[in-house]
Formats: C-alpha cells, sequence, structure tokens
C-alpha cells in the first residue's frame, strides 16, 4: 500500500500574466510502497470535470499507479 500526503499551498504564487487572484490550492501525493529511488517517476492525474482529486476513483488510481509504477503519484484540486 501506498503512502498518501495531502498538502495545501495557502498563498500560490501571483497570476503574473492577468492578474487573477488565486485561491488556495490542495493536493495529494502518493509515495510507492518501496520507498524512493533513483528510478522513481513522477505521474500527475488531471481529474474530469465535476469529479475531485480525493473522489473514490482516484483514492483507488493514484495508490496502484504509485506502487505499479514506481512512481510519485500527484493530483492536484484545480
Amino acid at each position: 500500500m501506498s503512502t498518501v500526503h495531502t498538502f495545501r499551498i495557502e498563498q500560490p504564487h501571483p497570476d503574473l500574466e492577468l492578474g487573477i487572484p488565486r485561491q488556495p490550492v490542495s493536493y495529494t501525493v502518493d509515495l510507492p510502497p518501496q520507498g524512493l529511488s533513483a528510478q522513481t517517476g513522477v505521474i500527475f492525474y488531471i481529474h474530469g470535470w465535476g469529479s475531485r482529486y480525493d473522489d473514490s476513483y482516484a483514492r483507488s488510481l493514484l495508490p496502484y499507479l504509485a506502487a505499479t509504477y514506481d512512481c510519485l503519484a500527484v493530483c492536484v484540486d484545480y
């Protein structure tokens, strides 16, 4: 089973292009159960419209990806 960490960026960097105010951003990172190595990669999962970064599908997919492919599986609540 992978290890899951949830993070929140309270003050994201400013929008330099359009000047739109930024909201806090939450994201999860699933670590591979065997730990990190020089071969560990990163997979960014972008969920579909209307779903969430922490819904049941993502919570089953991300640990699978981390364990099967020796990667950090990251999903952002955009």
